[in-house]
């Protein structure tokens, strides 16, 4: 299994990060958010952050800030796409870009072969090359809090063609802009988004526009030295005795306080130390570390927490989400094997 870290207790709940606690240190970090929505790929136990951070491109119909010069083709705007998701990946949310990623190049390679295209063409998308590029141009503005905020109005989901109950791939297909799947399925169904004030879920993308589901409620994520409860605070704070807080930095006491998530740190001993990784084949623990990087697996060996890192598996090779291999980024574990999603297939 993987590592207890806030990126893998993130990418475990559905396209987007949702989490309120890192899971390491006292107090946790705060909460991380859609960041764009979920327009991204449904499902699986990846799609966290991946579906977050490239969630939909653009905000109902308006495609503001950017478009694509008049000889852009899908690849470059695509490959643009990629490389502004990927840049906030790694300064945001490092332990998901190393644990899944490793490096720029393999993230960008698996983000343009997969996650624009599959947004372009999902049926009924309000999703164009206008609005990705719109996006990727606002992402790359963004500050970590902003993005993982949903406050980017330019990757909240697009508004689709697609009526309430209708079947879907993305929020963006929807008329609605919200497309709820249920965690480990391709496809889900649109619904209504919940209002401000109203009663909430958690499911990502529930909460109209920009709110997040805090508490039971869509509102928004306590601020620096506001009241927090175990539903966290705004991305990259810490609530440990019921209000936000900067987190400890690397080499700082974590015996009060979280260690940073964007310094990706773990707390040893009461004292915030940076995670390590290694590759397929080294040796793992997926509670004291070192934890498995480039979505390789934690193949942990019985009655231990420590193991052996295995390879992902690709298109067509068996998987097993909980006991591995993992797919590839940006594939999914369906009925056991390892398949590239196809929006096309949700009617």
């Amino acid at each position: 299994m993987r590592g207890i870290g806030a990126v893998r207790s993130c990418a475990i709940l559905v396209t987007a990060i949702a989490c309120s606690s890192t899971g390491d240190g006292t107090g946790g970090t705060g909460g991380v958010g859609n960041a764009g929505g979920s327009g991204g790929s449904a499902g699986g136990m990846k799609g966290g952050a991946a579906g977050t951070a490239g969630g939909s491109a653009g905000a109902s119909g308006s495609t503001g800030g950017a478009t694509p010069d008049a000889g852009s083709t899908t690849e470059q705007v695509c490959a643009d796409s990629a490389s502004a998701i990927c840049e906030k990946y790694r300064d945001c949310i490092p332990s998901y870009f190393s644990q899944w990623y490793g490096d720029m190049d393999t993230c960008v390679t698996s983000l343009v072969a997969i996650s624009c295209r599959f947004r372009l063409n999902a049926p009924g998308t309000g999703d164009t090359l206008a609005t990705i590029a719109a996006c990727s141009a606002a992402r790359r503005a963004a500050s970590c809090p902003e993005l993982f905020e949903n406050e980017v109005v330019a990757c909240l989901p697009q508004r689709g063609t697609l009526a309430n109950g209708a079947k879907c791939a993305t929020s963006s297909q929807c008329q609605s802009q919200y497309c709820t799947i249920a965690f480990g399925s391709e496809c889900g169904t649109c619904m209504p988004t919940v209002a401000a004030g109203s009663k909430c879920t958690g499911a990502v993308g529930e909460c109209a526009g920009s709110l997040q589901c805090v508490d039971g409620v869509c509102g928004t994520h306590p601020k620096l030295g506001e009241a927090c409860s175990n539903e966290g605070c705004r991305f990259g704070l810490v609530c440990p005795s019921g209000r936000c807080v900067m987190p400890a930095n690397a080499g700082e006491s974590c015996a009060s306080v979280g260690c940073s998530i964007l310094q990706d740190l773990v707390c040893r001993n009461d004292i915030c130390e940076r995670w390590q990784y290694v590759n397929s084949g080294e040796r793992c623990d997926v509670q004291a570390g070192p934890r498995c990087g480039r979505a390789s697996f934690c193949k942990e060996n019985p009655g231990s927490t420590s193991g052996i890192c295995i390879p992902p598996a690709t298109e067509g090779q068996a998987c097993d989400e909980f006991n591995g291999p993992d797919c590839v980024p940006w594939m999914h574990c369906r009925t056991g094997v390892c398949r590239v999603p196809d929006p096309t297939l949700c009617k």
